[in-house]
């Protein structure tokens, strides 16, 4: 019955006015293409329900909104209530004629709240008073879901925004706060509910990256939600509109179910009655936000009228407090002379008692009390066995302390005394060394208070303890000591020293600096990036090392660094974690470049020839054991040549060693230039070399072909003419040319032979076979007559 009422009232009006365009204005949370697809389906609806009206549905941001209102250029406003508020006051909307009814989204329909969220990967983040001096990212502070209910909990945790925080404010939609607080531009971020929700369904959000703050179980909700609840938007018109459009539109909101396809293509159930904004007002007026941004004005004429009775009784209060106030001054100086007279009786006895007092040595402290104008003093037997005196031994004179004060401390004991009694210290402490009865001598913490002053304020009498703290002190020492051994330690000229948080140098001892050659000031605060070649050995290191201090372990290993130079040293690295809670760790470098560079050397002259700077008989056996493991792999072949020179023994003894070694130095060049790179070129002593050809052709045919042309194209380039450049002392440079061939043994190899004995004497046997036949000849091995010329 309602709904036939509601269109009888709609269609006549509906009918019989054909106007401007009615512009509904609704305010964008979401992408603007998004909002207006999603409420086109409205004005569609509202045009259907009122023929002749062109009804328009424009998707604004809030200052969009704002002008739009101001302007008159909108009929009606679908907004957030924070927002609503705002504009009912400043541009005098009407109230709300109708609430919206959301789709449920996880809460009651009518009703919504916001939600406070950071990254899941922040475990700093937890409670509400975790975002004090956080940077939160908010749509808008005019937003009512993604600011000012989020804000408002955090008013009521003692959180203030923003002055508490930082804001960052991304400008509507609200995916953007989501997007700045998963980039890491923001800490933590507020959206309205079901936003969230809406994003992982859309498949824009991954729910695990994030972790809700304050989070609340509220009847009848299902989605995340950190604050309470508050009436969902309302739906309101231009306070000048006509009445009759404003009631008819009204009534076709109203006309609107919730299972049409009209309502759920909105996301929407529908409209209901207006609902009870005040909750927002109050919200808004606590934050002090727009419009309750400014205090009122208020005249004394405004307090008395609202107040009078209050006042009145306010008065009439104050008058009977002065009253009694006047009566408890006259108590309190009765009260007053009455204390006096108590206080006056009490010193008496506290003077008698005093002595006796503090002669109850608990603490095992000494005690003295001194007369001052008769100069004796009181020392209790505790005093006296403190220092190895029995209680006969010393007297009552003031003497008896001031002669057993170490010389060196004397004079600055006796000037703190009478500083004390001069009124220049509040109070009597001193360390002095006296001397024992043994000769030894004891540290001593003197402490003491004037317990009796004349008529002038100066002290008559003073009481005070004496503690034995010789054992501090030379605890004391003993840390002084450690502190300078400590010192020595670090400032040593060989190992580096440096505390490193973040991988940033936090303090370097100079070794450190000059192994690395840069002084301690500019090594603080300095990434240690600037230490390694490249970023990749920076990043490796930093995932083996870290990984290994954070487990509770100690690391070292020895790497190259680079210095501020540029050039490249070597060092010996031990680091161990020192502070688990800061990240940080202590290192110690030790320079080794020198160390690296002797093993260089070493294996050298363990593995190459001194003289050609060719690999030797130790590193050519080594080479073709793998050669022989990768033939039995693969089922290539190699080859393996033996070479002595023709005519050497000639050049040696017409013109030395010296020129014969310049022959040899130019021979290992000539073999270089005649192999591969992955081949191997030795020299076994003397005239004789060995050269081995790897990764050969699979067939021995076509192997044995690759081979015999190397060994051509060495035999051709050993017989070249050598040019020889001859020095004497005192003579100018003598070129000598001689010829010198080569004789060449081969033994071609695959899977099938893992014995290196067999193949050099093969080789060997070859390169004899050569000689035999003239020389600068090539021969392979082969089976039964022991070599093939070539």
């Amino acid at each position: 019955m309602l709904r036939i009422i509601l269109l009888w009232a709609v269609l006549p009006f509906a009918a019989a006015h054909a106007t401007d365009p009615v512009r509904i204005g609704v305010l964008a949370f979401r992408p603007k293409p998004q909002t207006l697809a999603q409420w086109q389906p409205l004005a569609t609806a509202l045009k259907k329900a009122l023929p002749g009206y062109d009804i328009q549905v424009q998707a604004l941001t809030y200052d969009e909104l704002n002008q739009g209102v101001a302007a008159r250029q909108l009929d009606f406003v679908l907004t957030n209530p924070g927002h609503y508020v705002l504009l009912s006051r400043r541009n005098r909307l009407s109230s709300p004629l109708a609430t919206l009814a959301t789709a449920g989204d996880g809460v009651p329909s009518g009703l919504f709240g916001g939600v406070i969220f950071s990254r899941a990967d922040a475990p700093s983040i937890g409670t509400l008073a975790d975002l004090r001096d956080r940077t939160i990212a908010t749509a808008s502070t005019e937003s009512l879901g993604g600011y000012q209910m989020q804000a408002y909990e955090l008013l009521k945790a003692g959180i203030r925004l923003p002055a508490d925080a930082r804001l960052l404010s991304t400008g509507m939609p609200h995916d953007k706060v989501v997007e700045a607080v998963l980039s890491g531009q923001a800490d933590a971020g507020f959206v309205r509910t079901g936003l969230l929700e809406a994003l992982a369904r859309e498949g824009k959000l991954d729910m695990r990256r994030i972790r809700v703050i304050n989070r609340q179980a509220l009847p009848g909700t299902t989605v995340q939600i950190s604050t309470r609840l508050y009436p969902e938007w309302p739906f309101a018109a231009r306070s000048d509109l006509d009445e009759d459009l404003a009631r008819h539109v009204t009534a076709a909101l109203f006309l609107l179910e919730h299972d049409t396809a009209t309502t759920k293509a909105m996301q929407v159930r529908g409209f209901l009655v207006p609902a009870d904004y005040m909750p927002v007002a109050d919200l808004l007026r606590g934050l002090r936000m727009p419009p309750f941004d400014e205090v009122p004005e208020f005249t004394l004429e405004d307090i008395w009228n609202q107040h009078r009775w209050p006042i009145v009784l306010l008065l009439a209060s104050f008058g009977l407090i002065a009253l009694l106030a006047v009566r408890l001054l006259l108590v309190n100086r009765q009260l007053a002379e009455e204390q006096r007279v108590v206080l006056r009786q009490r010193q008496e006895l506290q003077e008698s008692e005093q002595r006796w007092k503090f002669a109850l040595e608990g603490s095992g402290d000494g005690v003295w009390d001194w007369d001052i104008p008769s100069g004796k003093v009181f020392f209790s037997r505790r005093w006296k066995e403190m220092l190895g005196f029995a209680e006969h031994e010393i007297g009552d004179d003031l003497s008896e302390w001031e002669s057993r004060i170490r010389f060196t401390d004397k004079a600055a004991t006796l000037r703190a005394v009478q500083d004390y009694l001069d009124g220049k210290t509040p109070t009597y402490v001193n360390e002095h060394r006296l001397r024992c009865k043994d000769g030894s001598w004891k540290w001593i913490l003197d402490r003491g208070v004037a317990v009796n002053r004349d008529q002038d304020g100066k002290p008559l009498r003073m009481i005070g303890t004496h503690s034995d703290v010789t054992r501090r002190y030379q605890e004391q020492l003993k840390l002084g000591q450690l502190l300078i051994e400590q010192k020595a330690m670090l400032d040593n000229q060989l190992v580096g020293i440096a505390t490193v948080r973040n991988r940033e140098i936090r303090w370097a001892n100079p070794a450190f600096a000059r192994i690395l050659g840069y002084t301690p000031e500019e090594l603080q605060g300095m990434t240690t990036r600037q230490f390694y070649p490249d970023q990749k050995s920076y990043e490796s290191f930093g995932e083996t090392a870290y990984g290994a201090l954070r487990r509770g372990e100690r690391f070292r290993t020895q790497r190259q660094l680079v210095r501020k130079s540029g050039r490249a040293i070597w060092v010996d690295m031990n680091g161990v974690l020192i502070h688990p809670e800061t990240d940080e760790s202590l290192w110690g470098f030790l320079d080794i470049t020198e160390l690296k560079n002797a093993e260089e050397q070493i294996r050298n002259l363990a593995f190459y020839d001194p003289l050609t700077r060719l690999p030797n008989r130790r590193m050519l056996h080594d080479r073709l054991s793998q050669t022989l493991a990768t033939c039995h792999r693969s089922g290539r072949h190699a080859a393996l040549m033996v070479l002595d020179l023709d005519n050497f023994k000639s050049l040696n003894d017409t013109h030395g060693h010296a020129v014969g070694d310049l022959l040899l130095v130019d021979v290992a060049r000539r073999l270089r230039h005649c192999v591969r790179e992955m081949d191997t070129t030795a020299r076994f002593g003397g005239d004789e070399f060995v050269v081995m050809l790897t990764d050969l052709d699979e067939d021995p045919d076509a192997a044995t072909a690759h081979a015999g042309v190397v060994a051509e194209k060495i035999r051709l380039a050993l017989g070249t003419p050598y040019q020889l450049s001859i020095e004497h002392e005192g003579k100018p440079p003598l070129t000598v040319e001689h010829h010198c061939t080569a004789s060449i043994g081969v033994v071609v190899f695959g899977s099938h032979q893992d014995n290196q004995d067999d193949l050099f004497e093969w080789a060997d046997a070859a390169m004899y076979r050569a000689k035999e036949e003239g020389r600068n000849r090539v021969h392979f091995h082969r089976t039964g007559d022991g070599a093939t010329s070539g």
